[in-house]
């Protein structure tokens, strides 16, 4: 079932991977290692997935944190902003999550949404086993609509 919600500022640490779709299936996994060999300790992953202006992608890779945790090094501090998304339970393999952005797409086209460059993807543990996962996809804000009608 997809569900609107809103979600509350998140701070993150973890790394960010770049690259083109192309390159992702490779880089991505890589990142997943040197995140988990970096942050021993930490548990709750996500990903934060931002297509750039380019066609490339930003991929952070990391979890959730307060806001004074200490960032271990070769890591970076993360906070993505609060706001609306659509959002879609995962219970496949770690291979179709990409068909569940799609129909998160889909939906938001058919409802007349506008969906945000954002997407989040919760769920990921050590090993990168076929766990269940989050996934929200960011519905852009409507433009503010000023009063008054347009006459000739």
């Amino acid at each position: 079932m997809i569900e609107t919600v809103s979600l509350p500022e998140l701070v993150c640490v973890g790394l960010t991977v770049s690259g083109t779709w192309q390159e992702l299936p490779k880089a991505v996994p890589a990142g997943w290692q040197r995140l988990f060999a970096a942050a021993p300790e930490a548990v709750n992953f996500l990903e934060v997935s931002r297509r750039q202006e380019d066609g490339t992608y930003a991929e952070f890779l990391g979890f959730l944190a307060a806001g004074k945790t200490e960032i271990p090094d070769g890591l970076e501090r993360h906070v993505v902003a609060p706001g609306r998304y659509l959002r879609l339970r995962h219970d496949g393999p770690l291979a179709d999550i990409a068909g569940g952005f799609a129909r998160l797409h889909a939906h938001a086209e058919a409802a007349g949404m506008t969906a945000g460059a954002l997407k989040l993807d919760f769920g990921y543990r050590r090993g990168l086993p076929d766990t269940p996962h989050e996934l929200y996809l960011e519905i852009a804000p409507e433009p503010l609509a000023l009063g008054g009608s347009a006459s000739g």
